[in-house]
């Protein structure tokens, strides 16, 4: 699975989750970078 992948299911799901709530998919999108960014530092 390539990484474009990985975030187009993420986004799938968290479009599901969030009903098509724009601030619910927005603050999941926001959870998203928060975690790239702190895994970015990791390695």
């Amino acid at each position: 699975m390539t990484r474009d992948e990985i975030l187009k299911g993420f986004l799938l799901q968290a479009d599901e989750l969030s009903n098509g709530d724009e601030q619910t998919l927005d603050s999941y999108i926001e959870m998203l970078f928060n975690t790239e960014q702190k895994n970015s530092h990791a390695s």
